[in-house]
């Protein structure tokens, strides 16, 4: 635990340190009370191609004497000019100048005793335009009485880098509290069946044995999920998904050419190749026997079995770690059936939820590893950690983040069942070499390939050496998107243009990009009044997995449950690297939470022990399960297509 620590806290200091320095973090920070500006423009939802934007910003001056020492501070994204009255007084040469670092100016010798008009033109490549500007003896700070224009003609008031433009599509769906009140009849009868059976059979174990085994629940679940598939694999429109057209072009590459792509090749190209090999025979059988409109939609099935098996896998993961809890067991599998993530990221062609099942899979091999059953065998289990990394990390690169579960799996069983500090790090060798070479042996060759041909073992799609230039908005962060959450609950569409947390939430809890569509017309044909519903219902499963990091964390260091340090290591890894990405990546699109799928087993843990540590007497388990058969009635039905 306190290695963890350590870890974490020499990781923010990190972070902290290249949002500081580091010109390739775009983070914006205030200084000396000036504040980054920029030009006052609607969000843009679209992708944007790579280019020159060029943009003036401006602030009148009137001085009762000449200045003297007048020395300029200048920041901006990423080029500028200094003009004053219309003449250049400075342009810093083109170059790798730090923006981050400000530039100083010497203004006096253009500044005489009367008004003046002080301009800063500012160019960027790939990215929006900002500036920062401060000179405190002329009472110059960059702020809203700033004026901007993109023509030279019109100006207009800036807006501070910090306030986020409106989304105005947004608007155009139901409040969450909206929803909420006209799904009220529905939800209320529910929480009133739910809790009053909660409540008598806890009073009464034994009388409905069948029904209150978890393993029977699972079965539903899976009934439910395949009634859930069929009725929406034909009903949702083909190009819905994220980067669908992308990743039907990776397929037909290989039906084409026979070869695994570069990531050069094309939009999607960057990608691990596991799913598409695996998609290319069933979109060899489909095109022969339908038309490719239905072939791109039947395509759809193989990530609907994967969501289908997380479901199983949570299922199993609340089997080992909960034994002979029955309430908790079906909870965790509740949890992995219909958290919305799963749902409807498993509706679409893509390679997420196959990478998101193989690392669920060895997440929960992991679990196995470190606490296994009695009288289990778990002489095969490292061959079979190894080939499921493996297969994973064939498939995304983002797998890489079960080595820390792996690592403290491997770590606890080496100490638990080895004589002395030799005997655990000899154990602890074998038991790596043999997970780490079947993987490397599996996913190895592809990662090669790609040093050989690219010069780096894995390139993103964000990547400008790939030959493929574009950008999003905001284009850049700040402090602000990091400490604000609260939209998602009055607007959680496109809820991750305004924050960091508030995207987590909408992403996690619902569909909040409307599965990449820009437009309502072209949204899924979701019911969003339960959807949304669900976005205020889903504050009870959040704050269980809330109490059930604390639980973890107090277990793992006072009682030393190792299997407990697995969760949070699983789990902490692709939080923290959801964080990692936001941070660097400065794109609207990196705040996802469903890149963090891969540990569902994990978050279904930590939900059902939060549940467990918060209420324990009948009367509060009756209260929250009554209120979490409300969460997952408006979770299936919201994701219930309409056609």
């Amino acid at each position: 635990m306190l290695g963890a620590g350590a870890l974490l806290i020499a990781y923010l200091a990190s972070i902290w340190w290249r949002t500081r320095v580091d010109p390739s973090v775009v983070f914006l920070s205030s200084h000396d009370g000036a504040e980054w500006i920029r030009h006052d423009e609607p969000f843009n939802l679209a992708t944007r191609s790579a280019g020159t934007i060029e943009q003036a910003f401006r602030i009148g001056l009137r001085l009762k004497s000449a200045a003297h020492d007048a020395v300029l501070e200048v920041r901006a994204l990423k080029r500028f000019k200094v003009l004053v009255d219309g003449k250049v007084v400075t342009a810093p040469p083109n170059g790798d100048l730090n923006w981050k670092i400000p530039q100083r100016i010497q203004l006096a010798p253009y500044l005489t005793e009367g008004d003046h008009q002080l301009t800063i033109v500012a160019q960027n490549e790939n990215g929006p335009v900002a500036v920062w500007a401060h000179q405190p003896s002329l009472g110059i700070h960059s702020d809203t009485t700033w004026e901007s224009t993109v023509d030279g003609i019109v100006w207009q008031r800036v807006r501070l880098a910090t306030d986020r433009a409106d989304v105005p599509l947004a608007r155009e769906f139901e409040s969450p509290l909206h929803s909420l009140a006209s799904c009220a009849a529905m939800l209320g009868a529910v929480f009133a069946i739910v809790a009053g059976a909660s409540y008598f059979f806890s009073q009464r174990p034994g009388s409905l044995p069948r029904i209150r085994q978890a393993a029977t629940l699972r079965w539903i679940v899976l009934g439910g999920w395949v009634v859930l598939g069929a009725n929406n694999i034909l009903k949702l429109p083909a190009p819905a998904g994220f980067d669908v057209g992308g990743h039907l072009d990776y397929i037909v590459f290989l039906l084409k050419n026979h070869r695994v792509p570069l990531a050069t090749d094309g939009w999607q190209m960057f990608q691990s190749p596991l799913y598409y090999l695996v998609s290319v025979p069933l979109y060899h059988v489909l095109e022969r026997v339908t038309t490719p409109a239905t072939v791109a939609l039947l395509l759809r099935l193989l990530p609907l079995g994967c969501g289908f098996v997380q479901i199983e896998l949570c299922y199993r993961a609340s089997r080992r770690v909960f034994p002979g809890r029955n309430d908790l067991q079906m909870l965790g599998t509740l949890f992995g059936g219909l958290l919305p993530m799963n749902i409807y990221l498993s509706q679409y062609v893509g390679n997420e939820p196959l990478a998101s099942v193989l690392s669920a899979a060895t997440f929960v091999a992991a679990l196995q590893l470190t606490f296994p059953a009695a009288k289990e065998d778990i002489r095969w289990t490292p061959v079979w950690l190894g080939l499921l990394f493996g297969l994973s990390l064939l498939t995304k690169i983002s797998a890489v983040l079960m080595v820390a579960p792996i690592v403290v799996a491997i770590g606890y069983v080496s100490i638990t069942h080895a004589p002395g500090l030799i005997g655990a790090v000899s154990r602890a060798g074998k038991i790596g070499v043999i997970v780490l070479g079947i993987a490397a042996a599996v996913a190895g060759w592809y990662y090669l390939r790609n040093l050989i041909h690219l010069g780096r073992p894995f390139v993103g799609g964000w990547d400008l050496e790939r030959g493929i230039a574009w950008w999003q908005d905001p284009g850049y962060r700040t402090a602000a998107d990091f400490w604000s959450f609260g939209t998602i609950f009055e607007r959680p569409v496109y809820a991750g243009v305004v924050s960091f947390w508030d995207g987590v939430y909408a992403t996690f809890w619902s569909d909040s990009y409307l599965s990449s569509a820009t437009a309502a017309v072209a949204a899924p044909r979701w019911d969003h009044r339960f959807i949304a519903a669900g976005v205020l219902l889903a504050l009870i499963p959040t704050l269980a997995i809330l109490a059930g990091i604390v639980a973890a964390t107090r277990r793992a260091w006072r009682r030393a449950e190792a299997i407990w340090l697995v969760v949070l290591a699983g789990a902490g890894a692709y939080g923290i690297a959801l964080l990692h990405h936001a941070i660097t990546l400065p794109y609207y699109c990196a705040i996802k939470a469903f890149y963090m799928i891969g540990a569902l087993p994990a978050f279904a843990l930590l939900m059902t022990l939060g549940c467990a540590s918060c209420a324990r007497g009948p009367c509060e388990r009756a209260i929250l399960h009554g209120l979490f058969g409300c969460w997952c009635l408006a979770a299936y039905l919201g994701y219930f297509s309409r056609g």
